[in-house]
């Protein structure tokens, strides 16, 4: 009988994602736990001044700049319910694993985030007159689904080998490739329906889907992603210096 008495290796990690999305996923889940915890009337109020609530940005004269800006933020974080936030977590684990595999912490935070406001931006404009609260982190997670189509989902080695590694040899797909406009046409169609019957597929009474900012957060998302994507260059040869021409 042979022991081996060399270094055992290391235990792989039970969630095997980066860490920003293990961060953000217990974030949401978190705070949306946090809230059941607290007073009804606390929680409230992180409700009101949290979400984005498009008749504040035009009818209420005494609101200062951060509770105009910071809902933009704080949106993201705040969800109806367990079903909800649940939904979230799944889809930003799912999509925004690669995301994060192929970004800096950095560019994907800045990225997720302009498509969230984004969203909120044109549901602002488009329910000018609500008093309907938008919340959830559904329209930056649209974004990192628009992320990846552009590297992620038609390319060699397919999603699964951006979910591990997030490199395709840096690739990225052009907007009007057939699969790219194929995709983002479908997803179009699909959240016009859930405009046109949303009522049917909410969580509970007085709720809708918000069908205008996974489209907007979406299309920011899939325009975005190359601004935000750390091009793999080889690095260039210089010249020796016994080979430089003397003038």
């Amino acid at each position: 009988m042979v022991l081996n008495r060399g270094p055992r290796p290391p235990s792989p990690p039970i969630f095997n994602a980066p860490r920003i999305i293990l961060v953000l996923c217990g974030s949401i889940i978190g705070i949306h736990i946090l809230r059941y915890l607290l007073p009804v009337q606390i929680d409230r109020e992180i409700f009101f001044y949290g979400s984005i609530i498009p008749a504040r940005y035009w009818g209420d004269q005494s609101a200062s700049v951060a509770e105009l800006l910071g809902p933009f933020i704080s949106y993201n974080f705040l969800h109806a319910d367990i079903v909800h936030v649940g939904f979230n977590a799944i889809w930003l684990l799912a999509l925004g694993t690669p995301v994060a595999r192929r970004l800096s912490a950095g560019k994907f935070l800045g990225l997720a985030g302009l498509c969230g406001m984004a969203g909120a931006l044109v549901h602002v404009v488009m329910y000018r007159a609500s008093m309907g609260a938008l919340i959830g982190a559904s329209g930056a997670v649209a974004g990192l689904m628009g992320a990846a189509v552009r590297f992620a989902l038609f390319v060699p080695g397919g999603y699964a080998l951006a979910f591990r590694h997030g490199f395709n040899g840096g690739l990225v797909l052009p907007l009007r490739d057939q699969r790219v406009l194929g995709f983002s046409a479908i997803w179009i169609c699909l959240n016009l329906i859930l405009g046109l019957f949303g009522g049917l597929f909410a969580g509970g009474p007085g709720q809708s889907i918000a069908w205008d900012v996974h489209i907007v957060g979406y299309l920011s998302g899939l325009i975005l992603f190359p601004y935000f994507d750390r091009q793999m260059r080889p690095p260039q040869k210089k010249n020796p210096s016994h080979l430089r021409r003397v003038k």
